[in-house]
């Protein structure tokens, strides 16, 4: 299937890359909802070596616009305001030129 214009990869390809990881983490018994970390280096390894495209996984604080007025998802330290990261307080992405892939995100509902 071609690359669609203007996207890193295609849609089914991404999802692809998603049910590998969640299929690996299910099928090791973790919870699926706590493995961003795995979800993004499985997603910069396949983008890396199948699309040749300079991937990596990043740590931190994480903001979502979930809707049209002031919704967002804050995914950080509760106990830092939601202002920082910590080891408790954390997501996880993938980073591949300006591009920004969170192969999670299926998961958000």
């Amino acid at each position: 299937m071609p690359k669609p214009k203007g996207l890193l990869l295609p849609l089914v390809d991404y999802q692809r890359i998603f049910q590998v990881a969640h299929g690996i983490i299910r099928e090791v018994g973790r919870d699926v909802s706590r493995s961003c970390l795995f979800f993004s280096m499985v997603g910069a390894h396949i983008l890396s070596q199948h699309y040749k495209v300079a991937a990596r996984p990043v740590l931190g604080s994480a903001f979502y616009k979930i809707d049209a007025t002031d919704g967002v998802l804050a995914i950080a330290d509760e106990t830092q305001g939601f202002e920082r990261s910590s080891p408790d307080g954390f997501h996880c992405w993938v980073e591949a030129g300006d591009w920004l892939i969170d192969f999670t995100s299926p998961l958000l509902g």
